[in-house]
C-alpha cells in the first residue's frame, strides 16, 4: 500500500514538473498564446503539492 502511494505521488510530481516545463518553454518563446490554463497554474499547483495541500494541487 505504501509503495502504491509513493508511486502515485511520484507520478503526480512528474505531471506537475512537465506542466511547468511546458509553461516555461511556451511563455519564454513565441508560443505564449498556446499556454493552457493547466500549464499556467502549474507553479501554484506545485507549491501546493510541496506544502501537502493535495486538494489544491490536483484536479481529481
Amino acid at each position: 500500500m505504501i509503495d502504491a502511494m509513493l508511486r502515485n505521488q511520484a507520478a503526480a510530481a512528474e505531471r506537475l514538473a512537465e506542466d511547468m516545463e511546458r509553461y516555461v518553454l511556451k511563455r519564454d518563446g513565441t508560443r505564449r498564446s498556446l499556454v493552457t490554463d493547466e500549464e499556467a497554474q502549474a507553479a501554484q499547483r506545485a507549491l501546493a503539492f510541496l506544502a501537502g495541500r493535495r486538494h489544491m494541487a490536483f484536479h481529481d
